[in-house]
């Protein structure tokens, strides 16, 4: 959720793309002042598409973690992406699929994030690796 001009939105990254058969680096805005919604256009090309992100806002700026590639191999993306809102009423790209640095295990997907000490930190807490959808069930 993040607040612009003293409007409310709701962002949405990526999930599965059900027209295309495939994952998706879209992102949907919903204005809940206005109960509208669309997609977002930003500048800077584009992000490498994933299922189950960590997304949190921050002032101006969206913060985008991991997630899945797609929804069968389940690989993680270990990188992570940062969309800002800059003065002239542009989103752009900061930084695009940025691979995480050594302080963060390889292997290991995010719950979810949040800024801590008034947004100067980001928390990402555990998530939890999904087995593939198309292995058996062994019990």
């Amino acid at each position: 959720m993040l607040s612009i001009d003293n409007s409310n939105f709701i962002f949405i990254f990526g999930g599965y793309d059900i027209d295309k058969e495939k994952a998706s680096s879209k992102i949907i805005v919903v204005d809940l002042d206005h109960l509208e919604w669309w997609y977002l256009r930003l500048e800077g090309g584009d992000v490498e598409a994933r299922i189950a992100p960590a997304i949190v806002a921050v002032d101006t700026k969206l913060y985008i973690f991991g997630g899945y590639d797609d929804d069968y191999s389940r690989r993680l993306v270990n990188s992570y992406s940062v969309a800002e809102f800059l003065q002239d009423q542009r989103w752009h790209w900061t930084i695009r699929d940025q691979p995480y640095s050594n302080i963060v295990p390889q292997g290991h997907s995010f719950g979810k994030a949040i800024p801590v000490y008034n947004g100067a930190k980001l928390l990402l807490t555990p998530g939890r690796i999904l087995r593939n959808v198309r292995d058996p069930i062994t019990i």
